[in-house]
């Protein structure tokens, strides 16, 4: 008969282990540190915390929860990244709390999308960019945007753009006049709105700049609208070390070209310490929940 060399005694300790529960208690992170995130590109985020800024990635905990440009979280880092080339995994910041949102902008890809998708947060306004021309202005998109930002508690402003498009010979005085009945019955509903035009080709100068920097002083801002609106080329003003990627308008669909592809969001200085603007990537659709807690 054979001896039974096997250990009982040490399978029966890790049996025990292996079924001891998880607690469910989660860790106070007395070290953490609180900040804004400021930009966020595929997993990574950069967060502004006491002029310093902290190169992040999400915890764990937080893998389904979206976070956003605006949002206000609590983060632990041992280390402080210069750029984000030098982040590597183990040196990023971890974000382990998000903090409740005072205010919020989100979307659905349609109507029947039961996901939202949060956009920006804790913003005061949100400046809804529509062109006048090229492409030419749709009224069931833009009421979409402004439904989603009464939703989330922001103040919607549609900021008319390529006012100098639609001044150009080659428009019709039928398709000028449909435009402008539009933009008149936006201003009848009691929202606020402005007008601007690129004064010269490449668009390095806004008509009615002046106007732009008084609609954003003091505010936290978030620029949103379809693609080829000149979003960004906007942002590119406002800030000229921006350097948001630009494009014309696709010739056959008379769509916009997605050009930017992640959220960021800039101090304006010069305009007071308390004026932000958060520039977002375009859009070609926009579906709208109900309002919810986000």
């Amino acid at each position: 008969m054979e001896t039974d060399d096997y250990d009982y005694e040490s399978y029966e300790r890790a049996k025990t282990r292996r079924n001891n529960p998880r607690t469910k208690i989660s860790p106070m992170h007395k070290n953490s540190r609180t900040g804004t995130v400021i930009a966020v590109d595929r997993g990574r985020y950069m967060i502004l915390s006491r002029k310093t800024t902290h190169y992040a990635m999400r915890s764990s905990a937080l893998k389904s929860e979206k976070i956003v440009c605006g949002d206000k979280v609590k983060f632990i880092a041992d280390k402080v990244v210069s750029n984000a080339q030098n982040a590597k995994h183990d040196t990023l910041a971890r974000i382990v709390e998000v903090l409740k949102r005072k205010t919020y902008l989100c979307r659905a890809l349609n109507d029947d999308d039961v996901n939202d998708r949060v956009i920006a947060a804790n913003v005061n306004q949100a400046i809804i960019c529509v062109a006048l021309s090229n492409p030419a202005p749709r009224t069931n998109f833009i009421d979409r945007m402004i439904k989603s930002c009464v939703n989330g508690g922001v103040e919607p402003i549609i900021c008319w753009t390529k006012n100098d498009l639609l001044n150009e010979d080659n428009v019709s005085s039928e398709s000028h006049n449909s435009v402008m009945k539009m933009v008149k019955c936006y201003e009848n509903r009691g929202l606020k709105s402005i007008t601007i035009g690129f004064e010269n080709e490449g668009a390095k100068k806004i008509a009615n700049f002046k106007g732009v920097q008084k609609l954003l002083k003091d505010k936290k801002s978030v620029f949103i609208g379809e693609s080829g609106v000149g979003k960004s080329t906007i942002i590119n003003l406002l800030v000229p070390n921006a350097n948001r990627v630009t494009n014309e308008v696709n010739e056959v669909t008379g769509k916009g070209r997605h050009t930017s592809s992640s959220s960021k969001m800039y101090a304006l200085d010069g305009l007071g310490n308390g004026t932000f603007i958060i520039d977002t990537p375009g859009v070609r659709s926009w579906g709208v929940l109900q309002k919810n807690d986000s």
